[in-house]
């Protein structure tokens, strides 16, 4: 890549320790050079600095701070995937006839059956229920030291003679809702611009 007029690799960029520095106007790739912006991050808890490219000169679109944020945030999506992979049996499926329109539909009941494995993990709850049956990491990674998905712990809750009961009584309350036409989220969590607001 090429940075104010001299030729780097992506690993010889300065991250910031324990706060993002943005490079603008980056050259990235020798042939092709496409223009973006770097953001270079290292976490004093991680092993490895992050870097982070954005669009040139997306600043007052994407800030630093929110870049950062969004890049923590996707350990949530992975989760997500794992678990349908791992738990709800989605690794492997093969569909030979109308694949996109039969995808769709799997993906959208698999969002469904998501939502309401998840519900006793996100319960009021699941705090004290994680500090009983979760045992955290000696070193944080990706900024934590959680070792169980959302979904993890509502099996865990769900299995555990301590927690079952507190884990049907939510979930049942949720399936009454859902049945009743009220919506499930009391407080509906905050779109890109209001936390574009907020950054």
């Amino acid at each position: 890549m090429e940075v104010a007029g001299d030729r780097l690799k992506l690993r010889e960029l300065r991250p910031g320790q324990g706060r993002a520095i943005r490079y603008a106007h980056v050259l990235y790739e020798a042939r092709t050079r496409v223009p973006v912006d770097v953001i270079a991050f290292h976490d004093p808890h991680f092993d490895e600095p992050w870097w982070l490219l954005v669009p040139p000169d997306s600043e007052a679109v994407l800030p630093t701070a929110l870049v950062v944020q969004l890049y923590r945030e996707r350990m949530q999506v992975e989760h997500t995937f794992r678990d349908f992979k791992t738990h709800l049996g989605l690794r492997g499926l093969d569909l030979r006839v109308h694949v996109a329109e039969r995808t769709g539909r799997l993906l959208l009941a698999f969002c469904l059956a998501y939502v309401l494995a998840i519900a006793p993990g996100s319960s009021p709850e699941a705090a004290p229920a994680r500090r009983d049956l979760e045992i955290l990491r000696r070193r944080p990674r990706h900024g934590t030291r959680r070792t169980l998905s959302v979904l993890s712990l509502a099996m865990q809750m769900l299995a555990h003679p301590r927690w079952r009961r507190h884990a049907l009584t939510g979930l049942r309350r949720l399936i009454g809702r859902l049945a009743r036409g009220l919506p499930v989220l009391r407080h509906p969590p905050p779109d890109l611009a209001d936390r574009l607001a907020l950054a």
